[in-house]
């Protein structure tokens, strides 16, 4: 029976998935990709140009989605007021309920991206999410508390949170776990960063 071409490319793309994450880009081989998927590298060429093409493929999605996520929870939060405890407590809700979904339905491209992207034009998303964050801090903030001590604040507020997200991702063993953290996360930060935005 002939095997259709899309059942080969899901084979190389669960192949390379697995490769990736145990070696990070600059180890993985088409080569052993291509043994894992029981295939030929000269296949896996009609599918994809070289490794950086194939690596794309996996991560570029998860990366739209990301930017697509954080812009549409910033427009959610900008209707709110976080000085406000049932507003602070509806954006934990939302932020809670969509992380976690999120999280856990893209692990996998999250790890590639995040972890295993070193060789790659993606090894510096990590620290752009970074940035977009600590921006978003930022400009929530009123004039006169953007003194140098307090935007350093804020930038290690930013990277905290991403980190703790990517812990997340990497050591939560299912949903009912993810959301547990999550929560404690989420709750963590929002309650210990809302008197920055208060103005006064």
């Amino acid at each position: 029976m002939q095997i259709k071409k899309e059942e080969v490319k899901d084979e190389i793309d669960r192949a390379a998935v697995r490769v990736f994450l145990e070696k990070g880009y600059r180890r993985a081989s088409m080569k052993e990709i291509a043994r894992i998927a029981e295939t030929s590298v000269s296949n896996m060429y009609n599918y994809y140009s070289g490794k950086l093409d194939l690596f794309t493929a996996l991560v570029q999605p998860v990366l739209g989605s990301i930017h697509r996520l954080l812009d549409s929870l910033i427009e959610q939060e900008e209707e709110l007021s976080l000085t406000e405890k049932s507003s602070r407590e509806e954006f934990e809700r939302l932020l809670i309920g969509t992380l976690s979904e999120f999280l856990g339905f893209r692990r996998e491209p999250l790890l590639l991206l995040f972890d295993k992207s070193q060789g790659t034009p993606f090894e510096s998303s990590r620290d752009e999410m970074i940035q977009f964050v600590e921006k978003h801090f930022i400009d929530s903030l009123p004039q006169h508390q953007r003194t140098g001590e307090i935007l350093l604040l804020m930038h290690i507020l930013a990277s905290n949170f991403m980190e703790g997200l990517l812990e997340i991702v990497r050591h939560s063993r299912n949903d009912a776990e993810r959301r547990i953290v999550l929560r404690g996360l989420v709750q963590y930060h929002i309650n210990g960063i809302y008197p920055f935005f208060e103005e006064g």
